[in-house]
């Protein structure tokens, strides 16, 4: 037997089912609690506890002051068809060159953690270790 689910579940269903058919992309600002309210014939506690239970899932984020937007989300691979590798001699490439590079292409810090990347390799530099540094990708 299956529990009904609770208002705040279905309107939060409702959100993510939008989400993820994209009427809100990521970043985007959702309806503020009154108005989502008047859309969905909710009330404003009703709202509240759906965005925080998206927000739980990682879908919603709260910015204080602001309202409730759509979580970044990762951006799915893209499925490209393996070929025969290319013999291709590799480049000598500097350290700080290379990590320029990613730094470059790359904006988002969570994906490159430039700060502590660069600590670590100042101090695998400093004490003559090898580059690996826990909690760096």
């Amino acid at each position: 037997m299956m529990k009904a689910m609770n208002r705040y579940e279905e309107l939060a269903a409702r959100i993510a089912e939008n989400i993820h058919k994209g009427l809100w992309s990521s970043g985007e600002r959702l309806p503020s609690v009154r108005d989502m309210g008047r859309r969905e014939n909710a009330s404003p506690a009703t709202v509240v506890e759906a965005y925080e239970l998206l927000k739980v899932r990682g879908l919603v984020e709260a910015r204080e002051r602001s309202g409730f937007y759509v979580a970044n989300k990762a951006i799915p691979l893209l499925d490209i068809p393996k070929s025969a590798p290319a013999l291709v001699r590799p480049a000598s490439m500097d350290t700080d060159d290379l990590i320029s590079a990613l730094r470059q292409a790359t904006y988002n810090p969570r994906i490159f953690p430039s700060v502590r990347l660069r600590l670590c390799h100042n101090f695998s530099h400093q004490s003559g270790e090898s580059l690996h540094c826990a909690g760096v990708a």
